[in-house]
């Protein structure tokens, strides 16, 4: 009798503690990328379709507004040398930049065509814009931001087409995936040059930064019918590539669970997330997910992975410890990103086509 009483605590307070969706927040359309203001830990979103970023109060999940961006508003950042939010706006090509603490216009600056991604060196505070280059755009460059100075620092050329940026605390250099070239750039952010340009596998897509190995991954998402891709590995100390591992077809996304020191990647076309020992190299399990999932997010607390499923409108929640689905949750249609919020302990779910926001938790 008592090991059954047990079972069901243990039971009951499984089901307690799985993830759901608390709320959903109604937003301007296209809600598309997060970033958080650690100090006042208000949650910024950025709308596609509605020329503006929308803020949160993560106490109470309700909206606080909005600021007025422009076009096409894509990446946000979160600059914590100036407390800024930064946002990329590809039509105009600018990025605007404000101050999180009266959410107030700073400056806008003009950036390359076609800018992609954003990412901030945490030594200087300088933030770097990917720009993929297009048709009238002979060369594919980084802006490098000056949000002190409200200026454009430099502009590198790196290779064709750069998709994906991360940052490397350890060594001061920021890696940028190129997916015309097959290669990753490497900047040394302390002076604004490209150092190297390392050879990854076919159309390098995301990145993820190790920081127990001084490691960077790149998923590299190959053809649209192969349903094996790679993942080059990047040995930071070294500036060399050391290996490759297998995942499955398009790779869309990686994160990192350095407590369960797994590596997590989000195969579109296989519609699976590999997960990878980066101790050893092997992949440990095949989690069949919805169609076409293309984000991930870990809650470093729980050690549940985020998936976000874009062809179904849901969100497959992976057991960190087990490799294995916890439950499957439905979100709004279209979803494009997920995001942890490490004030509240929430996952945010962007639904694009539903101007919406799905509010997870994970208790």
């Amino acid at each position: 009798m008592k090991k059954l009483l047990i079972g069901i605590l243990l039971t009951v307070a499984a089901l307690a503690a799985a993830p759901k969706v608390e709320t959903t927040i109604k937003t301007q359309p296209g809600p598309w990328t997060f970033c958080s203001d650690p100090v006042s830990g208000k949650v910024y979103c950025s709308n596609v379709g509605g020329e503006c970023v929308s803020i949160f109060d993560p106490k109470t999940n309700i909206s606080l507004g909005s600021l007025d961006i422009g076009a096409d508003p894509r990446v946000l950042c979160f600059n914590p040398r100036t407390n800024q939010v930064l946002c990329v706006n590809r039509v105009p090509q600018t990025v605007t930049i404000y101050d999180a603490g009266a959410d107030t216009l700073v400056r806008v600056l003009p950036v390359g065509e076609g800018a992609q991604a954003l990412c901030v060196g945490l030594k200087s505070g300088m933030v770097y814009c990917a720009n993929w280059g297009g048709a009238m755009t002979p060369e594919s460059t980084v802006t490098v931001i000056d949000p002190a100075g409200e200026n454009v620092a430099a502009t590198l050329v790196v290779g064709k087409e750069p998709k994906a940026l991360c940052y490397n605390p350890q060594n001061d250099r920021v890696y940028c995936a190129c997916s015309w070239d097959n290669k990753v750039a490497v900047i040394d952010a302390g002076t604004n040059k490209v150092t190297a340009l390392l050879a990854a596998g076919e159309i390098p897509y995301a990145l993820a930064f190790d920081s127990l190995r001084n490691r960077v991954y790149c998923a590299n998402k190959g053809s649209n019918y192969d349903p094996d891709s790679t993942i080059t590995i990047i040995d930071c100390a070294s500036g060399k590539v050391t290996g490759s591992l297998i995942a499955g077809g398009q790779p869309d996304a990686l994160c990192i669970s350095s407590a369960c020191d797994k590596l997590y990647c989000a195969n579109r076309l296989t519609s699976t997330v590999s997960v990878i020992s980066l101790a050893t190299g092997k992949t440990l399990a095949t989690v069949e997910t919805g169609a076409h999932p293309m984000s991930l997010c870990l809650n470093p607390h729980s050690g549940n992975v985020y998936c976000v499923n874009i062809a179904e409108g849901t969100v497959t929640v992976i057991d960190g410890r087990e490799d294995k689905v916890l439950t499957t949750l439905a979100t709004g249609n279209g979803p494009v990103a997920a995001w942890f919020n490490p004030v509240n302990n929430m996952v945010y779910v962007a639904n694009a086509d539903d101007a919406s926001v799905s509010v997870i938790s994970d208790q």
